[in-house]
């Protein structure tokens, strides 16, 4: 049988292996790509402790629920907390209103620790906004709480049974736990991603597995020949982890199998056994690891607000200064608090705490029901953030289409004379429309899937909901009259270039059916062709076909970005890009419709002209934002377009 210490030198090398990990994927992602596995590390680590300490104490008698509760609050809380003050207080004097009020709802969730069920509605860990949450990585914490709230409950009828009959129960138990959270997490990863990866019944495989590793662990003494075996193929599964998996890897689900495998491995080793493990900076860094890993991410985030992501120089100080404030949350928080953790505090010292955790809660709440309090900052300020909800209305007197497959708009007026069919950009264009022709009775189609036949975005899980919408709409315009014209707003390029405003989220597009000659061509090649080919069948009958080159899309949100600016008073605050980089993005699309115009005599509009001078497209002028987020105009930007509108629909 193998003796256990609850604090074994291997495991505080573990925990320093895993958060310096997370610090490289989180500030040099090209460095560590994998790195966001160290989560994974913690959780079998935690599991693994968590059932030590309960499981031994009530092999001697001794576990009690209260005192295990306490410890794991003074563990966790007192840490955070701190972050939390600093947060709040810096953002008062840095952030914008909706940042600000946002920070608040983040902080509330965070020391109410449901940080995951907060975040799992968004479009995931790896999205770009999720990038710019302060408190994002508390969504472990939360998933490691709401696991301690439970996990003792669920054994606490054990301490009925002794010795080895306790333990063959707990084993078998967590062995059908793992199994259900397993299949549930694999099942959900494809279609629910965010909630696979956030939720404790998706992660909960991964905190128990590390319980049956201690309970095996008790039965059975590795010889030193296996233990070598052992430690090595553990060693192999981690830096397989952090090379091979990247934020395009589908997460958790199988996926995860393996930096949880490898991290079982290491733990089942005899303590001793791996010597790298308990080098003395690995030690130190796994004594700090808490704090480290609540203190850098907000570092990360702030390189974002500062528009330094990537900047490697500020990465390495960003780093630095994450270090510094976790040497300083250690010694003055957590060691406190550990060395204070087997006193009976006395109950004034309750109500001080609990007052004091109380007060930063309902701070982090009153700053999101007061929306950031935005009398706190400039009127200029508040103009620009105004920007994002700038939105265009519906035509007038829309009226809902009868469709099968209704798309999120399918309205028109009566008698429409004019088609506009896309996607989120279409409705934005409105006003421009109604301003250049008064006389505009539109038809508005509007959805978030291609325009070509038989395509779907996968991660949106639309494959047969797409075709059939996109067959209806076909067969909806070619009923009209021939003289009605149609006029296409689609964000094309993100389905030949993937997302301007996030890197590692590309547009998986699919397709139902192929041609025979389709088989061999490449993603973007067939996406093009096929649109070719959709823009000359709405052409077919001379109907006229008027396609909207692509918007430029700024590649950051254009509200915010301003504001922040503005917030520490950076002079040269418009949002601006690069018209060389504009037309290196759409380059494939613009000659596509070329094609189009050529082979059938669609007509294109640019909007280059009314958003860009020579050198640059601009997000905002003087303070006024064009754009309600990174790629979507505002009423500000749309009527930018009327003498687009006007010059080619007064034809």
């Amino acid at each position: 049988m193998v003796s256990h210490k609850l604090l074994r030198r291997d495991i505080q090398g573990l925990r320093a292996i895993a958060v310096m990990a997370v610090l490289l994927c989180h500030f040099q992602p090209t460095w560590l790509p994998g790195g966001f596995v160290g989560v994974d590390i913690f959780f079998v680590i935690s599991g693994f402790l968590m059932s030590a300490i309960i499981l031994s104490g009530m092999g001697k008698g001794s576990f009690s629920l209260r005192h295990f509760y306490l410890a794991r609050i003074r563990r966790i809380v007192p840490a955070l907390m701190g972050v939390c003050v600093v947060l709040l207080a810096l953002g008062w004097w840095w952030l914008p209103p909706t940042d600000y009020a946002e920070l608040g709802r983040q902080v509330a969730a965070a020391l109410g620790f449901v940080s995951n069920i907060h975040l799992k509605t968004s479009d995931g860990y790896f999205a770009a906004l999720a990038q710019e949450q302060w408190l994002l990585h508390t969504w472990s914490l939360a998933v490691e709480w709401q696991f301690y709230l439970i996990f003792p409950l669920l054994l606490l009828p054990l301490q009925r049974f002794s010795g080895a009959q306790q333990q063959g129960i707990a084993l078998m138990g967590l062995s059908i736990c793992t199994v259900i959270s397993l299949g549930l997490c694999i099942a959900l990863t494809p279609v629910k991603s965010a909630t696979a990866f956030y939720m404790l019944h998706t992660r909960f495989w991964e905190l128990c597995a590390g319980g049956i590793v201690y309970l095996l662990s008790l039965k059975y003494s590795l010889k030193p020949a296996v233990a070598r075996v052992v430690l090595m193929v553990g060693t192999v599964c981690l830096l397989i982890s952090f090379f091979m998996f990247s934020p395009h890897t589908l997460w958790p689900g199988y996926a995860a199998l393996l930096p949880v495998i490898g991290t079982c491995l290491l733990l089942s080793a005899p303590p001793n056994a791996y010597a790298f493990l308990s080098h003395p900076l690995l030690q130190w860094l796994g004594n700090r690891s808490y704090s480290l890993y609540l203190w850098h991410w907000p570092c990360a985030v702030a390189l974002g607000f500062l528009e330094l992501r990537g900047d490697l120089s500020a990465s390495m100080l960003a780093v630095s200064l994450s270090v510094a404030l976790a040497v300083l949350s250690y010694r003055y928080i957590e060691t406190p608090m550990r060395r204070n953790a087997y006193n009976t505090p006395s109950a004034m010292r309750y109500w001080r705490a609990g007052f004091l955790y109380l007060s930063i809660l309902t701070a982090g709440l009153g700053i999101a029901i007061a929306d950031g309090f935005p009398k706190r900052t400039t009127l200029e300020v508040q103009r620009a953030e105004a920007g994002m909800h700038e939105l265009s209305s519906l035509p007038r007197n829309c009226e809902v289409l009868p469709l099968k497959h209704a798309a999120d708009i399918a309205c028109a007026e009566h008698s429409p004379n004019l088609v506009l069919w896309g996607d989120s950009h279409a409705p934005l264009l409105i006003p421009a429309i109604q301003a250049a022709t008064p006389d505009a009775r539109l038809m508005l189609l509007s959805a978030s899937c291609p325009p070509i036949r038989d395509a779907y975005v996968n991660f949106k899980n639309k494959g047969d909901h797409c075709s059939a919408y996109h067959e209806e709409i076909m067969a909806l315009i070619h009923k009209l009259p021939t003289h009605i014209p149609v006029i296409l707003a689609f964000r094309l390029s993100a389905y030949t270039e993937g997302y301007s405003e996030n890197f590692l989220r590309p547009m998986d597009v699919r397709y139902l059916r192929l041609r025979a000659d389709e088989h061999a061509m490449d993603g973007r090649t067939l996406f093009t062709s096929r649109l070719t080919s959709m823009l000359c069948q709405l052409r077919a009958k001379g109907r006229r076909v008027y396609v909207m080159e692509p918007i430029p899309e700024m590649g950051v949100h254009v509200p915010r970005t301003l504001a922040r600016r503005m917030m520490r008073g950076d002079a040269s605050s418009d949002v601006q890009l690069a018209r060389a980089d504009y037309q290196t993005r759409h380059r494939m699309i613009i000659a596509a419709l070329e094609n189009a115009k050529i082979s059938c005599g669609i007509q294109r509009m640019s909007p280059v002209p009314y958003l860009c001078d020579h050198d640059h497209c601009s997000g905002s002028q003087n303070g006024l934002s064009w754009y309600s987020d990174d790629d979507h105009l505002n009423i500000n930007g749309a009527r930018k377009l009327i003498p687009m509108f006007a010059s080619i629909l007064s034809k």
